[in-house]
């Protein structure tokens, strides 16, 4: 069993409800994203936010925020109604606790400067930074050590 809360995040490309349920994840950024100039617009962007909580009680309010650096780009508030319908898990070999995934995502993304790109959420007064995307600039053939 876990006793803290953790957020974990995943950048892509983009996210694909498939018809037999499944999600389809496509292009992965790993060890951060360089692209050769700014400004610049992804033409997509899809973040999928794992946000575990322990069983001590059911949550009663969540809140994530993305932010680009000091920005903050995009707000979700699940509503009540939302967090009431949650229920722990505790079978499948998964820790006992309370387990939601929130997929953001953007069409046509601004990106006006190298930076950081992360997810907080905040379950009842507590926040938690998940994991983030760094951003660089610089020609993608070059290595970083030679920019």
């Amino acid at each position: 069993m876990f006793n803290a809360p953790y957020l974990f995040c995943l950048y892509a490309e983009d996210v694909r409800q498939e018809m037999n349920g499944q999600m389809s994840i496509i292009g992965v950024f790993q060890g951060g994203l360089r692209i050769p100039s700014v400004p610049a617009h992804l033409p997509k962007l899809a973040i999928i936010a794992n946000l575990r909580i322990p069983p001590d009680k059911t949550p009663e309010s969540v809140k994530l925020e993305v932010h680009l650096g000091s920005e903050i780009v995009q707000t979700i508030n699940p509503p009540r109604e939302f967090l009431q319908t949650i229920s722990q898990t505790s079978d499948q070999g998964v820790e006992e606790g309370y387990t939601m995934q929130f997929i953001v995502g953007f069409s046509g993304f601004p990106v006006s400067a190298a930076g950081k790109l992360e997810i907080c959420a905040t379950v009842d007064g507590l926040t938690l930074h998940g994991n983030s995307l760094a951003i660089t600039v610089g020609d993608v053939a070059t290595p970083p050590d030679k920019a």
